[in-house]
């Protein structure tokens, strides 16, 4: 049996710092009221302890003086005192858990006032402002100004430029030349001049920077965001140890680097625990093979130093002493080498605390352990309550501590004892980190514990032979060279692992989302384990174990079935071709534009976690093209989760684009901005782009608001070979302004495709929307807004046009291609339209919640609230098609839709015709 009785107060400090980390009136209260309960508690143990003693002494007197009668009241007091003794406990744990709370909460209390001083925040309204302090973090290379940052790009192998960041610790801030001192977290944004080898400044290095300030939220890890404004000046380098181990960093770093294959890249990381270097594309087949922990240092290397260290020094015959000494040495210039993130801290902390009961003999149990580190840790920093690397550590730790042995001990039925072992380990560690990893990202890899056997016992290798190499190579390269050579070996294993798992099919699965997605997958285990992990020698207990555990595994095995199949559907019905995609943000503007291997988004929506649903269900993790029409709220809103994830951003070259501090931002990140107005042409992918809006003058426009709104048109060049279809996107321009875009244009401006103006309101041009001619509209406005969008009045002149309106307050997520193979029209050819204009090739589209197909003037439509639906219907040229159907095969349900309400209205008595849009 396991000590638990650490587990309650280690609960307790977790949630009282994640509730009131960064919130200093909350904290102190919390602080005072539990430190009166812990006073209470206290209190009344002493006071129980006394009675208790009282009773001995008078139960001692009276069976010295007399012997009990058979009728004395000795069964009741016995009684009495088996029910007092829990009752005791149960007071003194509540004091423990008091007393624990009122630590947290002071501490978290003090913290908030040192890292979120008064003066920090004000300065956040204050403009430009000038920080001083020194690195805490490892700068990557996307930060670096000059040549070193043009280098850091997809096209090399390096991670992209979202990382053009860094942390500092800043020591004085200057606002308007009043310098105060200050001690706070402020992460970077921009870049930082490189030190003389022009390299990347090392941790402790002291630099300047100036920018605007914007306060984060209560709680964050950092008290403050600070956008630069110009590149980040390196005052000094850093000292004494830090300079020493940065040294050995980035020499070892640069050496193994210069190694081929993937296992240069993953061995900074598995030994030292730089990941900078790492390729993309390697550090998502890690993450989907479930093996990006390795290169995320944290217990099992600190474990891995200390161990080595001890065995070393017990085969040479030293003193307990002296080896324990020397291992926390070599600790301490382990967690220098890594940087003490908070994984490390924690797993070093809890060396440390097994180094010390070590000394005096003892064997530490791995649960008060684990606990008594968690106390410690949250009562020295609060925000690692909200670290997810911390929640992920503790989870593995009590994974090994908790539930490896008794899976190993299950196993040793049918496998040996060492596989068993070897098998339990990464197993326990996986399932009782999936639930936070559901919280960071809603799918489980299916081959992770596969993944684990076969990568993770070369990792202990990687690790030690790596270190060997780092510390050997500060004074000789060239020994250390062949030890480094050594290290490559497993690292290049673990990387070719992780790279086929992550090719296997199904290699992960989607899962419920947030909060839901983790407690239903931890009430999963639990129902499992109910099932099968415990043993109840009596029959009706052991009748009540299997009848929990069925009902738990049976319940959430269909939810989870559901969610699987719903997310796989979704997956499966999903378009793999299209050229457009409106993005269901609500009221607000989000469009892609996919140009073979390139990705463009005009506009971006308010909501920026609508937005990244949206981009992960098409898997974009990088724009290369930012359009920002304008700068209403509900166009850029959701803009800053852009930051560092975008090449280009366009916009309309107007005093106000020059001032709006979003674009300044999205250059801070990297990002180059090009201002356009009408005339301006550019080729993007297999696309040509013009901008029709606004109008070219000698300067920026002094236009504002819709009326400066970024209108362009997008044609397919002579490379497009799918989906070549073209657009015009008209931001949210009024009726005077599409008007004289309809007059000035020197280019025609009929299009298959039509972003509709200022989400359908009425202020619509009935000629340009004419003109356009397009086969279907894309409408883009929030289910049941109070704006009445769209109107009537637009949806008419849609209608109008022979221009199908695609709705994503209806619809939700929209996708656009073309029917026909390669983008060429159907075999029936182009028929001329109604009103003398070309028709436009048949339009495939998809949609998330089903499809209203009245292109095809058919108003049968199937929704589903949670799942996507593609109802196939066959359709003729001019008219919208599913997303997969071909405009040329067979009998259509185009035909057939009339005859299909004609049944469900004798069946079921219901006529289910509806307006589309």
């Amino acid at each position: 049996m396991h000590d638990l009785r650490l587990v309650a107060p280690a609960v307790a400090a977790w949630l009282t710092a994640f509730l009131v980390a960064g919130r200093s009136d909350a904290a102190g209260a919390a602080a005072l009221v539990a430190s009166f309960a812990a006073i209470g508690s206290s209190a009344l143990v002493v006071v129980m302890h006394v009675r208790r003693a009282g009773r001995d002494r008078d139960g001692a007197f009276r069976r010295a003086t007399r012997r009990a009668s058979p009728n004395d009241d000795g069964a009741r007091t016995g009684g009495r005192a088996r029910f007092r003794r829990p009752v005791r406990e149960l007071v003194a744990v509540g004091g423990l858990v008091a007393a624990v709370v009122a630590l947290v909460a002071a501490a978290a209390a003090l913290d908030a006032a040192r890292t979120r001083p008064t003066v920090l925040l004000a300065a956040a309204d204050a403009g430009t402002v000038r920080i001083e302090g020194v690195i805490t973090g490892l700068v990557p290379p996307a930060a670096l100004d000059g040549t070193a940052a043009e280098g850091a790009s997809e096209g090399d192998g390096t991670r992209p430029r979202d990382e053009a960041r860094f942390e500092v610790r800043t020591t004085r801030l200057i606002v308007d030349d009043v310098a105060v001192p200050i001690e706070a977290p402020v992460l970077v944004f921009g870049t930082i001049e490189p030190n003389a080898d022009g390299g990347a400044p090392g941790i402790g290095s002291s630099v300047a920077v100036e920018g605007r300030l914007r306060a984060t939220d209560p709680g964050d890890d950092v008290s403050a965001l600070l956008f630069a404004d110009a590149t980040a000046l390196v005052r000094a380098p850093p000292g004494g140890l830090l300079a020493g181990t940065d040294t050995l960093r980035t020499r070892f770093v640069g050496a193994a680097s210069a190694l081929p294959g993937v296992g240069g890249a993953l061995l900074p990381g598995l030994a030292v625990g730089d990941t900078r270097g790492v390729p993309t594309a390697l550090d998502a087949d890690m993450k989907t093979s479930s093996l990006a922990h390795l290169t995320a240092v944290s217990g099992s290397n600190c474990a891995i130093v200390v161990a080595a260290v001890l065995l070393v020094g017990r085969a040479l015959g030293v003193r307990r002493g002296i080896r324990v000494a020397a291992a926390a040495l070599a600790l301490a210039v382990f967690v220098l080498l890594v940087t003490p993130e908070g994984s490390v801290v924690r797993a070093a902390v809890m060396a440390s605390v097994v180094l010390a009961a070590g000394s005096f003999g003892r064997r530490p149990a791995g649960v008060p352990l684990l606990a008594l580190a968690v106390i410690v840790l949250l009562a020295v920093d609060p925000g690692l309550a909200r670290d997810a690397g911390f929640a992920l550590s503790v989870s593995a730790t009590a994974g090994l501590v908790v539930v490896a042995g008794p899976l190993a001990e299950r196993l040793t039925r049918v496998v040996p004892r060492p596989v068993a072992a070897a098998i339990a380990v990464p197993v326990a560690a996986q399932l009782c980190c999936q639930p936070v990893l559901l919280l960071l990202e809603p799918s489980v890899p299916v081959y992770g514990v596969v993944a684990n056997l076969l990568a993770a016992p070369a990792a202990p290798i990687a690790t030690v032979l790596g270190l060997l190499a780092c510390l050997v190579g500060g004074a000789s390269p060239a020994v250390a060279a062949p030890v480094l050579w050594l290290a490559w070996l497993p690292a290049q294993w673990i990387g070719m692992v992780a790279t086929a798992v992550a090719s296997w099919p199904g290699a992960s699965w989607p899962w419920l989302p947030g909060v839901a997605g983790a407690v239903s997958f931890a009430a999963l285990l639990l129902g499992v384990a109910a099932l099968v992990g415990t043993r109840a020698r009596e029959a009706p207990l052991r009748r009540l174990r299997l009848a929990v555990g069925g009902i738990t595994v049976l319940v959430l095995v269909l939810w989870s079935g559901l969610s699987l199949g719903g997310g796989l559907h979704e997956r499966l019905s999903r378009p793999t071709t299209w050229r457009f995609a409106a993005c269901d943000v609500g009221q607000g503007d989000a469009l892609l534009v996919r140009a073979a291997e390139r990705i463009a988004l005009i506009d971006t929506g308010a909501d920026d976690v609508l937005l990244d649903r949206c981009l992960d269900l098409f898997g974009v993790d990088r724009v290369d093209l930012l359009v920002l029409s304008h700068f209403d709220h509900d166009h850029v809103g959701a803009a800053d989760s852009l930051a560092g994830r975008v090449a280009e951003v366009a916009v309309p070259d107007t005093r106000e684009a020059a001032s709006e501090g979003i674009v300044t931002r999205l250059a801070s990140h990297g990002a180059v901005v090009r201002p356009l107005a009408a005339g301006a042409s550019f080729a993007f992918g297999d696309t040509s782009w013009r901008v029709l809006w606004p109008k070219a003058e000698s300067g920026p426009s002094a236009r504002e608001g819709n009326a400066s709104s970024l209108a362009v048109r997008v044609d397919p060049t002579s490379a497009c070979v799918a989906d070549c279809l073209s657009l015009v996107a008209l931001g949210d321009l009024g009726e005077p302004q599409q008007d004289a875009v309809l007059a000035d244009s020197a280019v025609a401006l009929g299009a298959d495709v039509l972003k509709v103006s200022h989400h359908g309101s009425a202020d619509q041009s009935a000629a340009l929307t004419a003109a356009i001619g397009a086969t279907v509209g894309v409408v883009s406005a929030g289910a049941g807004n109070d704006y009445g969008h769209p109107t009537d009045a637009a949806l008419a002149m849609l209608d109008a046009a022979g221009t199908t309106p695609l709705r994503t307050d209806l619809l939700g997520t929209i996708t656009i291609g073309s029917a026909g193979e390669g983008g060429e029209t159907s075999a029936h050819g182009v028929p001329e339209r109604g009103d003398g204009a070309a028709a436009r090739p048949p339009v495939a589209v998809w949609s998330e919640r089903g499809m209203s197909e009245r292109g095809a003037r058919v108003s049968w439509r199937r929704r589903s609230a949670h799942r996507s639906r593609s109802c196939r219907i066959e359709c003729h040229p001019g008219s919208v098609c599913p997303m997969g159907s071909r405009a040329d095969q067979g009998l259509s349900w185009c035909a057939a839709a009339p005859a299909m309400r004609a049944v469900l209205h004798a069946v079921v008595g219901v006529d289910d015709r509806r307006r589309s849009g």
